[in-house]
């Protein structure tokens, strides 16, 4: 019995040479067909990937400017301090993740600049990043605020100037002591203050006109170490980014959450798209 179905099977073979070569082409015909498809679907989730990321980091940025953005019939002729105040940011062990100082801010006396646009030429000389088309506008406007962006230095600066209807307003920014280290899982705020993403954004009732301090489960030296061997695996494997979360497992505490490339949220005029994007949350 054995003997029969061996024989016959080879003897099956012989009878069609042709069968063999039939279905390896099917079998490549299907195999191309379906890296075709697999190309084609990964073409498809990049595209809407990049989308969701511009349509993302533009909402972010256009809420980070929202303070420069509203129509002059929206805002206050004075700087509103109440509601710009928020409570402290904290790791696990006590350290400063993100907190309130006060400032000084440019401003002018609406009204009170004869000449706009000769003003905002005299600021720039003294503020090289600024558009003068856009602070001449903000000159003709009602509301007071001018830049968030000045040093000690340009504020003396423009003392010297003398300039009419210009002066330096009390206000209160929000800082970040590690920079870039905890820029995804904390978030950042506006110019006027409210949170738009991270732990900013998804406790601003709590952290808002509050003066308790927010501790978390976050480490600084974990983040630190974590952000390091992550950017070493990046490099070695040359990837466009990554993402690491380390939690308790008993208690589900995120301990550390890096998202690279990350941004510094001091500085987000400078920041790179790209970097926005959180990889940890929506990646």
């Amino acid at each position: 019995m054995r003997f029969r179905v061996l024989n016959g099977l080879g003897l099956s073979s012989l009878r069609q040479p042709g069968q063999q070569a039939l279905n390896q082409r099917v079998l490549y015909r299907r195999s191309h067909m379906m890296t075709a498809l697999i190309i084609l679907a990964f073409g498809l989730a990049s595209f809407r990937l990049i989308s969701f990321v511009r349509a993302d980091v533009e909402n972010l940025i256009t809420h980070w400017q929202g303070g420069f953005q509203a129509s002059a019939s929206e805002v206050p002729q004075q700087i509103d301090m109440q509601n710009r105040d928020r409570a402290t940011i904290l790791d696990a062990n006590g350290l400063v993740l993100a907190a309130t100082i006060d400032i000084k801010v440019l401003c002018h006396r609406p009204g009170e600049v004869s000449d706009p646009h000769a003003t905002a030429q005299a600021l720039k000389r003294v503020i090289p990043e600024v558009n003068v088309a856009t602070l001449t506008q903000r000159l003709q406007g009602n509301r007071p605020w001018l830049s968030h962006r000045v040093s000690p230095r340009q504020q003396q600066q423009i003392h010297e100037l003398y300039l009419e209807g210009i002066e330096f307003c009390e206000d209160k920014r929000r800082v970040y002591p590690y920079g870039s280290l905890f820029s995804h899982v904390i978030g950042l705020t506006s110019i006027d203050n409210r949170g738009i993403s991270g732990m900013e954004r998804r406790l601003n009732p709590q952290i808002q006109n509050s003066d308790q301090p927010v501790q978390t489960s976050l480490d600084a030296t974990v983040q630190s170490i974590l952000t390091q061997e992550l950017s070493d695996q990046i490099e070695i494997f040359e990837a466009i980014g990554g993402v690491a979360i380390l939690m308790r497992a008993r208690t589900g505490e995120i301990v550390s959450l890096v998202s690279l490339p990350s941004f510094d949220p001091d500085q987000v005029d400078d920041i790179n798209h790209t970097a926005l994007f959180n990889r940890a949350t929506k990646g």
